[in-house]
């Protein structure tokens, strides 16, 4: 059997270092770390992440992330860069079952200007997604654990004070706060406490202000970029910590098939324990970005304020089926944020207008933090099943480019017939 992915195949010798993931049987995931640990120790890798030059020209990313192991024992992974000419000697290894190609991500906006643009604040989405009535109603998203794996938040901010910071990527520099400001912009969206602009005077709330928060850094490097293994530990990260909904608006392109993509195990693990995995289902239009386009995934594309599909939001096929599966308001929304995404007050850097579908998912995982805490106190469960009914009895039927449509609160509440 042949154990390396037909992705990792077509790059592998094209350069001398390989980021891989190895995947291993569970018995023998120690022992094969153990072997890659001796084959390749970090001191090797030193005279390669020497030269920047050369590792700009390698992979376009700085040093950091390269000379450290990713160890992910729930799914028996372990992301390591190695020389190119011993792939195949790990890949002979006993108990090793497959290997990919440790990619890229990135976080996912789609920036617009700010001049002459009309935005929309989430105190006025949450108005027209239904979810401000349903907090007038108490379903405010407590007791509901929201994970949101990004480039971390940045706490100093009033909106986002409470939510809890935790990194992925330690031995990689990442202390879980954001110097991006797309994961602070993201949490500001699922469970910002309300706060007014002081200089515009906008109004700004999250969809679930009462959700339990948890931030897990797996981006960063100043630019909002990882590796997919980092991306994998922060579901295993998110799971043990018993995350009910994980938020993930990042990626990159789908791979050729199921087979050749190393989250496929991770997020349908997440699912069989029941948690809700809603991902940005990409911003290139005809391309779908993996995790969204997996099956399991709540894929969210984005919308305008008037309801259009987004001309940057991907649609299509992949692996039998439809994506995105929702949509939400993702064009020119005005949230809390800082660094990079700061694009309305660099003086005071509090607040940004950004566009992508990773402002979409957001919303919907806010909103599905306060069905799941309405559900719960009506004596049901709402796992991925649950969610596929709502949309098919509530939304119009399944199609390209947005799924059953634009998602609303209404539909969780007419389901349980409240």
């Amino acid at each position: 059997m042949r154990r390396l992915t037909h992705t990792l195949e077509r790059i592998l010798y094209a350069r001398p270092l390989t980021p891989v993931i190895i995947e291993t049987t569970r018995r023998a995931w120690a022992e094969v770390k153990r072997f890659v640990e001796e084959l390749v120790p970090p001191r090797l890798l030193k005279p390669f992440v020497r030269d920047r030059v050369f590792i700009k020209r390698l992979l376009g990313i700085i040093e950091q992330p390269l000379v450290i192991q990713q160890e992910i024992p729930m799914f028996n992974m372990i992301g390591a860069l190695l020389p190119s000419r011993l792939v195949d000697e790990v890949a002979s290894q006993s108990g090793v079952e497959k290997l990919y190609l440790d990619r890229l991500v990135w976080a996912l906006p789609f920036e617009h200007p700010v001049t002459g643009v009309e935005c929309i604040s989430t105190w006025e989405t949450k108005e027209l997604l239904g979810v401000r009535v349903a907090n007038e109603e108490g379903w405010t998203g407590k007791g509901v654990k929201v994970f949101v794996l990004d480039t971390g938040v940045r706490k100093s901010l009033n909106p986002v004070r409470h939510v809890k910071v935790r990194t992925a990527i330690p031995l990689k520099g990442g202390t879980g706060l954001d110097s991006v400001g797309h994961g602070t912009f993201c949490a500001a969206i699922i469970g910002g406490r309300r706060w007014r602009d002081p200089v515009l005077g906008v109004e700004t709330e999250g969809m679930a202000p009462d959700a339990a928060i948890v931030s897990v850094q797996v981006l960063g490097f100043g630019v909002g970029v990882g590796m997919t293994s980092d991306i994998i530990k922060g579901i295993e990260i998110a799971i043990l910590g018993g995350a009910d909904i994980i938020n993930l608006s990042l990626g990159a392109f789908v791979y050729p098939s199921l087979d050749e993509d190393p989250y496929h195990k991770a997020v349908d693990k997440a699912v069989e324990v029941g948690t809700l995995v809603v991902a940005a289902v990409g911003n290139e239009r005809d391309i779908l970005c993996t995790p969204g386009a997996l099956p399991s995934v709540i894929a969210v594309g984005a919308t305008s304020l008037r309801g259009y599909v987004s001309h940057f939001s991907s649609r299509g096929t992949y692996a039998g089926t439809v994506k995105p599966d929702v949509v939400s308001y993702g064009e020119n929304i005005y949230a809390p944020t800082v660094g990079l995404m700061e694009t309305t007050d660099k003086m005071f850097q509090r607040a940004g207008v950004l566009s992508g579908t990773s402002f979409a998912a957001p919303h919907v995982a806010g909103m599905l933090a306060c069905a799941v805490q309405m559900f719960r106190e009506h004596g049901e469960e709402l796992n991925r099943e649950v969610f596929e009914e709502v949309c098919r009895r509530y939304g119009h039927a399944k199609r390209i480019p947005d799924g059953y449509g634009l998602i609303r609160f209404d539909w969780f509440r007419n389901y349980l017939g409240v």
